[in-house]
C-alpha cells in the first residue's frame, strides 16, 4: 500500500544517516512480522511487552 511504501521509504532514509528505525504500537504478531518488509530495526508495544 501506500503507506507501507511511504515508512519504507523512510526508514531507508534514516538509515542511510545511520539512524535506527523503531516502529510504535505493534500491538499484533501480523504487524511485528511486517516490520523487517518495512526495513524497520525493532519495535515496542503490548504484542512485545507491557510497559514498565
Amino acid at each position: 500500500t501506500d503507506n507501507q511504501f511511504f515508512i519504507q521509504a523512510l526508514a531507508d532514509i534514516a538509515h542511510g544517516l545511520e539512524v535506527k528505525v523503531i516502529g510504535e504500537a505493534i500491538e499484533t504478531e501480523q504487524a511485528w512480522k511486517l516490520l523487517p518488509e518495512l526495513h524497520v530495526d525493532g519495535g515496542q508495544g503490548y504484542f512485545l511487552g507491557r510497559p514498565a
